[in-house]
């Protein structure tokens, strides 16, 4: 990507190095009952340890010591929405070159909220960054509104390690359920030796890439690692953590806190993003045997999705730091045994569950994040290949961030490989998409199930 295309992000107090957007309404005489809101747009900071600190600099403006940013991705346009108790809702986009000087009727507790969109053709896996915050604009006032941007919605990144006997070991980009942008990377092109068993993917506060590698080599003593890239196209990767003889089958990160949770066997593990501060391995015990899935939510309430000493699953809520557990969620719909529910994902007041070997009616289960049960969707498929509303192979894992579609990795091993993502907009199927929307999706992956 070309630097003339990226964005230097810095607080405003730096003079010479600041980016700011503006609105056409820059006038240098504020109208009358009016506020000049003058906004900067910082990266969250790398450690957790910064968090605070950097904030608080900013809003104090006492920050000659900080260090330019680069923008995580170009962007192709910004979007700021203006509110408050007694307005109106004010939107305006900007291109991302100008400077953001926006007038706001005068009065207390302005909520300004801050949308950027990654451009066309960019590598990030990331659509869109987003910030909020608050300020008092007391008429004929200019104000400075430090708003600090982190990952809103992401692309289509999908874990692609193929079947057993029939390796692919790559990871799949694509920007939407049309293929639009479809991008294949192997280990070889990220410089990554031997088998690139990429089994689990997440995304930071900046959109950078978080893989859990499944994979390791006797013959070598290769370790499996948590690797990062900056994104799709990256030429090499970083490490995060490299461990023993025992690959890593799922990774969550609380992006507000800059932490990595990750998990084998029943071993869960949390480190920075940037690995420092590795803590674990924590056997979590609490009758949990297996850790299957790991999803982050509000608050940094850590999920686990795990089977008991008996293999039967459930849905736990633990407390890393406390090493507490709640009583877990439990169905007769997860099958006891070495199948049964393979993922969890958590969006908003909701956790859901992916549930390839549940009855009709039950291949996603919705549940409150108090773990109790909402709703259920989703068929066994009736046919090879089946890509009807509401009907799944079997659901195995949950893909992409999204404000307003759940995105599924669906597939199944029956006399041959079926394989698709799935797309859909709550627990009705409503908006399904498949991609492909027909065929056995063996042209673009095969990915995990094998007889």
């Amino acid at each position: 990507m070309k630097r003339a295309l990226r964005l230097a992000i810095i607080p405003i107090a730096l003079a010479g190095m600041i980016l700011t957007f503006s609105c056409s309404d820059s006038e240098h005489r504020i109208p009358f009952g009016y506020a000049q809101a003058v906004i900067n747009l910082n990266l969250p900071p790398e450690t957790p340890d910064a968090q605070a600190g950097l904030i608080e600099k900013i809003r104090r403006f006492l920050v000659p010591d900080a260090i330019a940013q680069t923008a995580p991705a170009a962007f192709s346009s910004i979007t700021v929405r203006v509110t408050g108790p007694d307005i109106a809702l004010i939107e305006k986009s900007f291109a991302p070159y100008a400077t953001i000087s926006l007038g706001v009727p005068a009065g207390a507790l302005r909520i300004f909220d801050v949308t950027a969109y990654v451009a066309p053709g960019d590598p990030s896996a990331a659509l869109s960054f987003r910030g909020t915050a608050s300020a008092n604009c007391p008429a004929g006032a200019t104000v400075s509104v430090p708003v600090v941007m982190g990952l809103n919605e992401t692309k289509i990144l999908l874990p692609d390690p193929g079947a057993s006997g029939f390796e692919n070991y790559r990871i799949i980009q694509m920007d939407d359920m049309t293929g639009a942008g479809y991008v294949v990377r192997a280990g070889a092109d990220m410089e990554y030796p031997l088998n690139f068993r990429a089994w689990d993917i997440d995304f930071d506060a900046r959109g950078r890439i978080y893989i859990a590698v499944n994979e390791w080599s006797a013959l070598t003593n290769f370790q499996p690692k948590i690797i990062r890239l900056d994104s799709i196209t990256s030429m090499s990767f970083e490490t995060i953590v490299s461990y023993d003889e025992t690959g890593f089958g799922t990774i969550a990160i609380d992006r507000a806190r800059n932490l990595v949770y990750f998990a084998r066997d029943n071993e869960l593990f949390r480190c920075n993003t940037d690995g420092s501060n590795l803590t674990g391995p924590v056997t979590t015990a609490h009758g949990i045997a297996t850790i299957i899935g790991l999803a982050l939510g509000g608050g940094g309430k850590l999920f686990i999705l795990g089977r008991d000493g008996v293999q039967a699953p459930g849905v736990y809520a633990y407390d890393f730091d406390a090493m507490s557990v709640s009583s877990p969620y439990t169905s007769s719909e997860f099958i006891v045994g070495s199948t049964g529910p393979e993922d969890i994902m958590v969006r908003g007041s909701s956790v859901y569950v992916a549930n390839p070997e549940g009855a009709d009616g039950y291949k996603i289960i919705e549940l409150t994040t108090g773990l109790e049960f909402v709703a259920a969707y989703g068929s066994q498929n009736i046919e090879f290949p089946d890509t009807a509303t509401g009907r799944f192979y079997g659901p195995r894992r949950f893909v992409a961030i999204r404000n307003d579609e759940l995105i599924i990795i669906d597939d199944l091993y029956q006399g041959g490989y079926y394989d698709k993502l799935v797309s859909m907009t709550g627990m009705t199927g409503a908006n399904w998409k498949t991609f492909p929307d027909t065929g056995d999706g063996q042209a673009y992956f095969r990915f995990f199930y094998s007889s």
